[in-house]
């Protein structure tokens, strides 16, 4: 009624045909012809749909970011807590976006405990980190997330190591240099070569303090240098494998091994030991075939 009464279809710049075959017709008008109010509204809907979709890409990202950092700098429980600390701003931020409020008032409203927001408390409780388990988190907390992370991105949620936990100095690593050799040398001989060789270390380095360092490491890392691949593998946790899902003749598995008595060679007819290489089904366990050889081959 409107467009008929102010004349918008004989603005040539302003409307147009509506496109498309479905023989519908009528017009469409640009925008600048509704009243401002009507504006207003429709670009404060436009603004909504990109800063969601904004805010959307950028959780995919951080989410890529979290899986992305090095899993030997963080323990496991500061991946946990930075995992969790990112998803509450997360849905802090979505509400924000959504209800068109400032951070700071979407924060009062996620600790009066909106349902909106879609955190637990299990979600809650790991983000807080604290020793009794408590899942209440004060405002200047959350805030202070934010702060760490839009200065020093996803890593910065993560809380510091605990005193056990304590990051390894960089001194250490130059030690193992003369303590990880094939030669074992023993600590004490090991501490001597280095403090010789490295006198300008900013710190006391006693031998206490250098076999606490190596009771952190792992029991592989702290024989790493001085052992063997094979004895390192040995040391290694173990994964259980399973062949029940496995259907016969699905995978087969073969390796050869020197027969257990001697025979005349079918050439010069002296003994010796041939080699026996067997083919086992590895579902049913069966041994499906065998070859015999002269030797290694």
């Amino acid at each position: 009624m409107r467009a008929k009464r102010e004349g918008w279809d004989d603005l040539e710049r302003f409307a147009r045909p509506r496109p498309g075959s479905s023989g519908g017709g009528g017009f469409e008008y640009h925008v600048s012809l509704l009243p401002d109010a009507m504006q207003a509204a429709l670009m404060a809907e436009v603004s909504k749909e990109v800063t969601l979709r904004n805010v959307s890409e950028r959780r995919e990202v951080e989410t890529v970011k979290r899986q992305a950092l090095d899993s030997t700098a963080l323990t496991v429980r500061q991946r946990d807590v930075m995992n969790a600390r990112s998803v509450v701003l997360s849905a802090i931020e979505s509400v924000q976006v959504t209800e068109g409020r400032t951070r700071s008032q979407t924060v009062d409203l996620f600790l009066q405990g909106g349902g909106q927001f879609g955190v637990d408390d299990a979600v809650l409780t790991e983000a807080n980190d604290r020793k009794n388990g408590s899942a209440t988190i004060s405002r200047r907390t959350v805030l202070r997330w934010f702060q760490f992370r839009d200065q020093n991105g996803i890593g910065a949620l993560a809380p510091k190591a605990t005193k056990e936990r304590a990051e390894i100095p960089d001194w250490f690593w130059n030690f193992l240099a003369y303590y990880a050799r094939p030669q074992k040398p023993c600590m004490t001989e090991a501490l001597d070569d280095f403090l010789r060789s490295s006198p300008g270390v900013n710190e006391p380095v006693t031998y206490a303090k250098v076999r606490r360092l190596i009771g952190k490491l792992g029991n592989v890392e702290k024989h790493r240098g001085r052992e063997g691949s094979l004895t390192l593998k040995a040391r290694m946790a173990y994964v259980t494998r399973s062949t029940s899902d496995l259907l016969p003749t699905c995978v087969y598995t073969s390796d050869g091994k020197t027969f257990d008595a001697e025979i005349a060679h079918p050439i010069h007819g002296r003994p010796f030991r041939p080699e026996v290489t067997s083919v086992v089904d590895v579902a049913t366990r069966k041994c499906v075939g065998f070859s015999v050889g002269l030797g290694h081959s």
